[in-house]
């Protein structure tokens, strides 16, 4: 309990230097006198801010994603230790392995079951970059590449698609400073011309049921 006071009071502290970086940055930007360069400096100070450890991450979605209705423990909820999809919980497994080529892993950091229905994935980034590319480039892969042996998790097919709500983030608050390397972004792949959008927050398992059932071309 003690290690998990102590993330919590970092994790606070980093949030309060960040708001105090980027009101820096407000009013250097509203400032003529300072310098163009001063300004950059700012900027790469606060973006600096936004970089968290892997483990530092993983605590943060966890509790976001238990706050609205998930079961997530990334330590103990994970593929590896024999976590497995099971009526009547909505489980965020941990490292859920596909047949995917991109990156060094292959497996999607969270697969997002309602009971046994495989509705999302989850890809979190601790590197500062933008955040909707990673939907692009490894989201995608992954809804593409759930392994044979899993299908019996996946609820329908849309294209080459087998999941139908990818995620990526690094766990911050939104910030429309930093629109594309902040927030939650989330993407319905059941409609192609549909395109990755920044979220205040994250869906919980009914929400996302209940967006599963509606008829996609009303929903957009």
């Amino acid at each position: 309990m003690s290690k998990e006071i102590n993330y919590d009071q970092m994790i606070k502290a980093q949030e309060a230097e960040i708001a105090r970086l980027m009101e820096d940055k407000q009013k250097a930007v509203s400032h003529a006198h300072i310098s163009i360069e001063t300004r950059k400096k700012l900027a790469h100070t606060s973006a600096d801010k936004m970089q968290l450890t892997e483990k530092e991450t993983r605590y943060l979605i966890d509790e976001q994603l238990r706050k609205v209705g998930w079961e997530a423990d990334t330590l103990n909820l994970r593929y590896s230790k024999g976590i497995r999809p099971q009526k009547g919980r909505n489980l965020a497994i941990a490292e859920w392995p596909t047949n995917s080529k991109v990156g060094d892993r292959g497996y999607a950091d969270y697969a997002l079951f309602a009971g046994k229905k495989l509705v999302g994935v989850i890809e979190a980034k601790r590197q500062h970059v933008d955040i909707p590319c990673v939907i692009d480039y490894q989201c995608k892969d992954y809804a593409k590449e759930i392994k044979a042996s899993d299908h019996e998790y996946v609820i329908g097919c849309w294209g080459h698609y087998k999941v139908p709500f990818l995620f990526a983030t690094n766990g911050r608050k939104y910030l429309k400073q930093l629109e594309i390397k902040s927030g939650i972004w989330f993407l319905d792949v059941r409609k192609s011309s549909n395109i990755p959008k920044a979220q205040q927050g994250w869906m919980s398992p009914e929400g996302l049921l209940e967006l599963l059932e509606q008829d996609i071309e009303k929903c957009y």
